[in-house]
């Protein structure tokens, strides 16, 4: 008999999840890092483990009018500079969509966050397996409004989407209205295989240092030459960290294929902060596609903070 209600209830469950549309993918990475800052302001190793396993959870339905009612959420578990998290919940994040317009809700990825251009075509979006510290990030400030993959994200937060052939719009804005605002666009046009971009943030917010009001506008233009992927893209920083420094900002980046499976990506990048003086950053990224989408990934990064990194390891998609 309890087989029988075991078989029924899988068989209802079946049905459940056919009627709406449920999908469950993620990634995993693992590998080695080296951090040379761990050993000079943290007294840590210098080599560690580094890993992540993200499981993502992404479900829709569809109204009689046409309506696409959508939402999204996480469980994710990281390992970075000696220490382990175990895996956690984050917030979730809801959307409605009609054709080419979508309006988001809860933990969204605001408009500088998806400005195009502003992180690279690599793993992980930056340097190496792990990011190697995201200093090839065109943006200096604190506040900016990114799903969270781990936390509950932002607060209040509504994103508005828009495309139509090559124009791309976005809108953002988040606030708990106790002086803890952040509002956001980016208009981009794709064009001969190239897309330009513009976007800004405005706030009114306290960032980690205790600061109010930072304020980035960023400019990208990025595509593909034919021999190689390439980018570059500028911006303007206001009120970033604990001096409240001007941050001006330039970035390019070049990917080429060495060969049919593997690519190989450099960067650099150049900052006038108004605080500190002139600094720079730049890495190499490099990644072999081993097929059944598992690659192996390694990068060096020589950051602005005046310390190096680099890593290497496995990135897989499931």
């Amino acid at each position: 008999m309890k087989k029988i209600l075991f078989a029924v209830s899988a068989l209802f469950a079946t049905f459940s999840m056919a009627a709406a549309d449920v999908s469950i993918g993620g990634y995993g990475r693992f590998g080695v890092d080296y951090n040379e800052a761990n050993k000079k302001l943290a007294d840590k190793d210098e080599i560690n483990l580094t890993s992540r396993l993200r499981l993502q959870f992404d479900m829709s339905a569809q109204s009689d009018a046409g309506v696409v009612f959508s939402a999204r959420f996480r469980a994710e578990a990281n390992q970075n500079d000696g220490a382990a998290e175990a895996a956690s919940w984050n917030g979730g994040h809801f959307g409605v969509s009609l054709g080419a317009a979508k309006l988001e809700f809860g933990n969204i990825s605001g408009a500088i966050d998806n400005l195009p251009g502003l992180n690279m075509p690599t793993n992980s979006v930056a340097t190496g397996v792990s990011g190697l510290g995201f200093f090839s990030e065109l943006h200096r400030v604190n506040g900016i409004d990114g799903y969270s993959s781990s936390g509950t994200g932002t607060n209040n937060g509504v994103n508005f989407k828009y495309s139509m052939g090559p124009l791309g719009l976005q809108v953002s804005h988040s606030g708990t209205g106790a002086d803890d605002e952040r509002t956001a666009a980016h208009v981009s046009f794709k064009v001969s295989g190239f897309t330009v971009a513009v976007g800004a943030q405005s706030s009114d917010s306290t960032n980690a240092a205790g600061l109010k009001d930072e304020n980035v506008i960023i400019a990208t233009l990025g595509g593909d030459l034919g021999f190689m992927e390439a980018g570059v893209g500028i911006s303007q920083n206001e009120n970033v960290g604990v001096n409240g420094a001007d941050v001006d900002m330039v970035r390019a980046y070049g990917k080429v294929p060495l060969g049919a499976a593997t690519n190989l990506l450099l960067w650099g990048s150049d900052e006038d902060d108004n605080s500190k003086g002139e600094g720079g950053s730049f890495g190499v990224d490099i990644a072999h596609d081993l097929g059944g989408g598992v690659t192996f990934v390694a990068g060096f990064a020589d950051n602005s903070d005046g310390h190096q990194q680099a890593d290497a390891g496995i990135y897989f998609n499931f």
